[in-house]
């Protein structure tokens, strides 16, 4: 009923009732600005044979009819399914997991309107929101005491203990090269060969 209601209202059919549209779409706004607006439109016929959208962008270029605008509007922004709610309950089922079963209703709510109002990852500016996270409260700076015993800390990021890692290759190499013990010979020897007595004698033991 409150359908059919709305279809006759942006069709601008006279059997319509204005007061169950006003109830349903424009309870806030005068119900005697509504009624004069709606039917000084309906007598415009080439206005109530066009589409919503284009009767919206033609009452949008003036002023004169601001209350019939404004319900229009609100006709044509309505969606005729929950894509939207399903959307937020989908994301707040990704959110709230078993983990985060304690997590409040305050810091639940500001999660999916970030999901749901934040501008794409290239525009944003995140400086401003570190910033007032910071000046909330002090903050403490605990700097991890086993960190550098860990392998993955080891093997990728320079310290002052890796010039007694045996792993850490580069390390000795520079710490060598700074005290001028760097051999330059290469890394693999050629057999050698000397002739003794006649014969040709190979040294494979030197062969790395």
């Amino acid at each position: 009923m409150v359908i059919s209601n709305l279809v006759s209202f942006t069709h601008f059919h006279a059997d319509v009732d204005l007061r169950a549209v006003h109830e349903s779409v424009a309870s806030d706004m005068d119900v005697a600005a509504l009624s004069f607006e709606f039917h000084e439109l309906a007598a415009r016929v080439k206005l109530a044979s066009m589409s919503l959208p284009d009767v919206v962008k033609c009452l949008a270029k003036s002023d004169e009819y601001p209350t019939m605008l404004t319900a229009l509007s609100r006709i044509l922004a309505a969606k005729p399914h929950s894509a939207d709610v399903e959307r937020c309950i989908s994301a707040n089922n990704l959110l709230k997991t078993s983990l985060r079963s304690a997590l409040k209703l305050s810091t639940e709510s500001m999660y999916l309107f970030i999901y749901s109002n934040l501008p794409p990852t290239a525009e944003w500016n995140p400086r401003p929101a570190v910033l007032s996270w910071l000046m909330k409260k002090e903050r403490r700076h605990t700097v991890p005491k086993k960190n550098t015993q860990q392998f993955y800390f080891r093997n990728f990021f320079h310290h002052d203990s890796e010039a007694n890692d045996p792993y850490c290759c580069e390390s000795n190499v520079d710490s060598a090269e700074s005290d001028g013990e760097v051999s330059r010979e290469p890394m693999t020897k050629e057999p050698k060969t000397t002739v003794s007595n006649n014969r040709l004698h190979c040294d494979f033991f030197d062969v790395v």
